[in-house]
C-alpha cells in the first residue's frame, strides 16, 4: 500500500509487514500481534482492538474503521475510503487501496511513523 500526503506526492509504504520511506527504506514493522516496531526492532507500540498502546501497554488512543481518538476520546484523525482527513475533514493523506482493509497497519502508520505537522 502508498501513502500520499495531500497533494498525492508518495511519502511511504506499507508491504508485507514493513512500513518504508519513499525511498523503500524499512521505517518499522507490524507483527501480526499488533507490535509495532522500528527499524531496529524495539517494540514502540501496539494497534490491537480498537486501542494505540505504547511501549509500556499504556493506553494512548481509540481507533475505529472510520476515525482515531485521544486518549480522553477526542477525534484526531477520520478515515473515508483513501482519504485520511484531520478534525475539520481536509484532507491530510491518502492511501493507493481502501483503509479498511489495512486499518491496523494506517492506524501504526500515522501514529508511529507519519509526521502530520
Amino acid at each position: 500500500m502508498k501513502f500520499m500526503n495531500a497533494s498525492r506526492t508518495t511519502i511511504g509504504y506499507y508491504e508485507s509487514g514493513r512500513f518504508k520511506n519513499k525511498s523503500r527504506s524499512t521505517l518499522g514493522y507490524l507483527e501480526a500481534n499488533g507490535k509495532v516496531l522500528d527499524r531496529s526492532r524495539t517494540t514502540i507500540g501496539y494497534v490491537e482492538n480498537g486501542k494505540i498502546l505504547d511501549s509500556s501497554r499504556s493506553n494512548i488512543g481509540y481507533y475505529s474503521s472510520t476515525k482515531t481518538l485521544s486518549r480522553s476520546r477526542r477525534t484526531e484523525v477520520y478515515f473515508s475510503g483513501k482519504k485520511i482527513m484531520n478534525r475539520s475533514r481536509s484532507t491530510i493523506a491518502y492511501c493507493d487501496r481502501n483503509i479498511g482493509q489495512y486499518l491496523d497497519a494506517v492506524v501504526a502508520y500515522l501514529v508511529f511513523f507519519f509526521d502530520i505537522g
